[in-house]
């Protein structure tokens, strides 16, 4: 969808902007999840969570189709919503982690946190020690490092709730 029908869809109601985007089909849906608009961009990634096209999504995070941060952001948000049911979501954490966006790292963290593999150690160590001493990413690393260690994913982030039970833990808050 070109810029101007971009914003010309920003002008619409959330409501509005889900028939319009109803009717599109998921690659174009796939190209809107990069949008800078919040409304324009999450409506279209719930219009394709609803669609059920995780696999999808995964293979164009995977395929760096998502460019901007938002899209990134919004398909690991995506994944992340479906935990562990998602097979290869794990690729796609592994593969967002050392992003340029720190916004981007910490949401792939989450999701390799709480898949809770003690394999991507060793990885999550180097990235740290490349990183500086207190930097916002340098921090994620110590913190994801931590909860992994520990085998709490909590550590990493102690507000989250798994109602629907999707990353199948078997430690509890």
């Amino acid at each position: 969808m070109s810029k101007v029908g971009n914003r010309r869809l920003e002008k619409l109601t959330y409501k509005e902007i889900g028939v319009a985007l109803g009717k599109l089909t998921d690659d174009a849906l796939i190209e809107l999840m990069d949008s800078r608009s919040v409304k324009v961009g999450d409506t279209a990634s719930s219009i394709l969570s609803t669609r059920d096209r995780i696999v999808l999504v995964t293979d164009c995070l995977i395929g760096n189709k998502f460019t901007t941060q938002f899209g990134k952001i919004r398909a690991l948000n995506l994944l992340c919503s479906r935990g562990k049911k998602g097979k290869r979501s794990n690729r796609a954490f592994l593969q967002r982690v050392d992003d340029k966006s720190v916004n981007v790292v910490d949401c792939a963290l989450f999701g390799l946190v709480f898949w809770q593999d003690k394999r991507v150690l060793p990885l999550l160590k180097e990235l740290q020690s490349a990183c500086l001493s207190n930097s916002s990413k340098s921090d994620l690393y110590f913190k994801a490092i931590h909860a992994l260690e520990m085998s709490n994913p909590y550590l990493y982030s102690p507000h989250f709730s798994d109602e629907e039970n999707v990353w199948k833990l078997t430690r509890k808050k």
